[in-house]
Parts: structure tokens; sequence; C-alpha cells
């Protein structure tokens, strides 16, 4: 596989709205292990980060 392959490949990898979502998880971590005095990174065993529905 070529490098320009490879790298299209790589970007269809994951579908647009799931790298949103992911964007939009990200700006919420690091707030989010501040407001419970954790490190977001690297992230711990002890952290296991925000849970679904906004329990955590």
């Amino acid at each position: 596989m070529e490098d320009e392959q490879l790298a299209a490949y790589l970007r269809a990898a994951r579908a647009p709205n799931t790298l949103k979502a992911y964007r939009s998880d990200w700006g919420e971590f690091p707030a989010w292990c501040e407001s419970r005095r954790l490190v977001a990174l690297p992230a711990s065993p002890e952290n296991p980060g925000p849970l679904p529905g906004g329990a955590g």
C-alpha cells in the first residue's frame, strides 16, 4: 500500500461523527479530572473518567 493510500485509509477509518464525539469528550475530560483533583494524562486505573449518562 502506498503512503497516499494508507493516509486516505486512516482518515476514513473513523466516521466524522465518531471523531466529533472524541473531540467533544476530550474537551470535557481534563475539566472533569481537575474538578476531582485528578491528573488527566497519564490516566490512572483509579481514574476511569466520566461515565455515560453523567454518572461518575
